[in-house]
């Protein structure tokens, strides 16, 4: 099949599968003015699925066969809120796109990036006391629930006289307790890693409200957890 194309505009004037416009490649030549049209040969051209680029018929992405599609009326147009990936898919737009494109008013948009920061600070908090702190060379579990059991074997002993034997470290290694001291000196660890790890969690969430849309996008918790 042959398509007559407008060297200016690069759209197709004509096509020997066009029911008005049947011509052989010979009509095809005689018609058009070879200075401003080129006539291409293809052994297979649908819209949909193919473009003209430089005077070639090319395949379209899977980006450009969905906006073709929308655009014809094939498929339903796109909301205010979706945008089009690379692989065609009709995705939401991301809540920075939708606050610069207007979607999404100042406000709102600062308060939606403060609570997924937050959700991240949270989850930092959690990584670092799940994998706890080291005392005597062994690692041990510094999260809330920790915390609450050695301030009860501690409380136990003091009031009993009989010291818990031993303490199970995150390995699941057994770590003998040598006195009430130890015991204590242990629990004191724990408590120390909770404590200062809640201190920098609390720091870092409180601080979001003060700072600007811009810091907020560029915030890494990473660093500030590091730097407090």
């Amino acid at each position: 099949m042959y398509l007559v194309i407008d060297k200016q505009t690069n759209n197709i004037i004509h096509t020997n599968n066009h029911p008005y416009n049947n011509l052989t490649n010979i009509e095809a030549y005689a018609l058009f003015d070879e200075s401003k049209h080129a006539c291409i040969f293809a052994k297979m051209y649908n819209p949909q699925y193919h473009k003209i680029e430089n005077f070639k018929v090319v395949g379209r992405t899977p980006k450009e066969i969905t906006e073709f599609r929308i655009e014809n009326g094939i498929d339903s147009p796109l909301t205010n809120s979706q945008k089009i990936d690379d692989d065609g898919n009709i995705i939401e737009k991301t809540n920075k796109e939708k606050y610069l494109d207007g979607i999404l008013i100042e406000s709102y948009y600062k308060e939606l990036l403060i609570d997924n920061l937050t959700n991240v600070i949270n989850n930092k908090f959690n990584t670092v006391i799940e994998s706890g702190t080291t005392y005597k060379d062994k690692n041990f579990q510094a999260n809330e629930i920790s915390c609450n059991r050695i301030n009860n074997a501690i409380t136990f002993s003091e009031t009993s006289g009989i010291v818990t034997p031993y303490w199970i470290a995150s390995d699941n290694s057994v770590y003998q307790i040598i006195d009430l001291e130890d015991l204590k000196n242990l629990g004191l660890t724990i408590g120390n890693c909770f404590q200062s790890n809640f201190f920098k969690r609390t720091q870092l969430r409180d601080s979001l409200i003060t700072k600007t849309i811009e810091q907020l996008e560029n915030y890494s918790v990473e660093m500030e957890w590091g730097i407090l």
